[in-house]
């Protein structure tokens, strides 16, 4: 039995031990599901690699017995579909794990990665909805940026979906601070919503698009709207339902905004993610 883990929350083993009680018997699923448990509540993993994996190191390492990792064949990934009714396939989802492919996931975690998968797969292969417009090369050359920040401010005109990407101190708040200015300048009564995961990461974003705006020669009326700007973040922007996993924006009933913008997306966990995505309609751009 497992008893206790060296560090991290109980919460892994306990979870292994609901496993082996649904299916009537105590298996490899038992340790499969404490380690994608704890895999699950990694800051930087959603689900552990099995391929290579050294099973009898992690349990030697976190678990103080290690009798049901001992028994397991020296091929362990492929007795899994021995183990009963706990793991299932992206075929048939309907288990408490998700083996797909070397990936074992708890089932929420896969199917919260499903989902950021098909909504970014549907913006980036959909036409460009009708908000989407040519950037106007004599607008951005006007503004002094190097080839890289030219690049982003036409792909952010002519698409509903960007990622920007960067370093310290590569203009990726210049940019995004371009592509709002001319957005606003061809539609002025464009809502925008300016978002971060967190309180610290929204007020710096907030304050450094402000900055951004004094430097740009753009029109007064364009400037005032930057200056002006409130971002928020993301559980405000959803709305947050106390008690709730959910939010009151999602796929029924989404963000009223023609344009959202989210900064540091790299920092927001999993579940956030696939639940903002389905709260902005396709046809928004983001």
């Amino acid at each position: 039995r497992i008893r206790s883990v060296r560090r991290g929350p109980f919460l892994d083993v306990h979870f292994g031990r609901l496993i082996a009680r649904l299916e009537g018997r105590e298996s490899p699923a038992m340790v499969l599901a404490a380690l994608a448990s704890q895999a699950s509540s990694a800051p930087s993993e959603v689900c552990p690699n099995l391929a290579g994996f050294d099973l009898l190191a992690w349990a030697n390492r976190d678990l103080e017995e290690k009798d049901h990792v001992q028994s397991l064949p020296e091929a362990w990934t492929g007795a899994l579909p021995a183990t009963g009714g706990a793991i299932g396939t992206p075929q048939h989802p309907g288990r408490p794990l998700i083996l797909d492919g070397n990936r074992l996931y708890l089932q929420r975690d896969w199917l919260y990665e499903r989902t950021i998968a098909q909504e970014v797969a549907q913006r980036i292969s959909a036409p460009p909805s009708a908000a989407a417009t040519e950037a106007d090369p004599q607008a951005i050359t006007s503004l002094a940026l190097n080839a890289e920040q030219v690049a982003a401010a036409q792909a952010a005109m002519a698409t509903d979906f960007l990622v920007i990407t960067g370093g310290p101190g590569t203009g990726k708040t210049t940019i995004v601070a371009v592509i709002l200015a001319m957005q606003l300048s061809q539609n002025p009564e464009m809502r925008v919503a300016l978002c971060a995961q967190t309180g610290k990461a929204q007020a710096r974003m907030q304050e450094a698009l402000r900055e951004e705006a004094r430097k740009l020669r753009i029109p007064e009326a364009v400037r005032a709207r930057l200056e002006k700007a409130s971002a928020a973040t993301l559980h405000r922007l959803l709305g947050y339902v106390p008690g709730s996993v959910d939010f009151r924006h999602n796929r029924n009933h989404p963000l009223p905004y023609d344009l959202v913008i989210v900064d540091e997306a790299s920092m927001i966990p999993q579940a956030m993610m696939a639940k903002l995505l389905e709260a902005i309609p396709a046809a928004m751009a983001a």
